[in-house]
């Protein structure tokens, strides 16, 4: 048993059959996994103040330190997605009549 697909392809595996699914919640691996994310707000880095953090929850942590373009991206993604939500909102209110 594998916590992620990446684990699955390098081979780290937490169980050798699903019998230990179960316990899968107690288990040391699983557990550090699942707290990961806490990491971000608990030291000071530069996922803790980022906009972007609602899209990518770190996935691209590996990568700020020589390409910290990511933050940039997100924030400026979340942009156009809102801006795109606004054109659709405007388009599905039926037309009022002004005076």
């Amino acid at each position: 048993m594998a916590l992620s697909h990446d684990d699955l392809l390098a081979g780290a595996f937490i169980a050798d059959d699903l019998g230990a699914i179960d316990d899968i919640e107690r288990h040391p691996a699983f557990v550090e996994r699942a707290g990961r994310w806490r990491r971000f707000f608990a030291e000071c880095t530069q996922c803790s103040c980022c906009p972007g953090w609602r899209v990518c929850q770190g996935m691209f942590v590996h990568t700020v330190e020589r390409a910290p373009g990511c933050s940039a991206f997100f924030t400026e993604l979340m942009d156009v997605v809102e801006q795109h939500n606004a054109k659709r909102r405007q388009t599905r209110q039926p037309n009022r009549w002004r005076p």
